[in-house]
């Protein structure tokens, strides 16, 4: 149950940090992943970013003027990507979780690394999924 509430949110904290970046065009950061600060903010802007294409790919699947090749190339990516993508968005509210029990002695490191490993993952498949959707253009 409490990985189920962690993870509704994380999806709120993506889905405010999206809304943020799309209402405040003035004053909005071009590229959230290169601003972040900390290892989770940058799993935060990758997952946002991941959304984002998740939305256009749902749309190009559903198109039937889209090649279907090229909608399974889709799906496929989808597929793969939204595992790895979940589990950087976990790994991110571990770390956010760890940094707030630090001082009540938890320790962090682990948490890190397992985070670190999740950002190395992710790139890949937000790099696929992005790939299949130029394919669709």
């Amino acid at each position: 149950m409490r990985r189920t509430q962690r993870t509704g949110i994380g999806l709120i904290f993506a889905s405010l940090f999206m809304l943020a970046m799309t209402t405040m065009q003035g004053c909005a950061i071009a590229d959230p992943y290169n601003a972040a600060v900390t290892p989770e903010q940058q799993a935060y802007a990758i997952y946002g970013t991941f959304t984002i294409f998740e939305e256009a790919a749902v749309g190009l699947v559903q198109d039937t003027a889209v090649p279907l090749s090229v909608r399974q190339a889709i799906q496929r990516a989808d597929r793969q990507a939204k595992p790895i993508m979940d589990a950087l968005l976990e790994a991110a509210l571990e770390v956010s979780t760890a940094r707030q029990e630090v001082g009540s002695g938890g320790d962090i490191a682990a948490t890190l690394v397992a985070l670190d490993a999740a950002l190395t993952r992710s790139g890949p498949a937000l790099a696929n999924l992005i790939a299949a959707i130029k394919g669709a253009n």
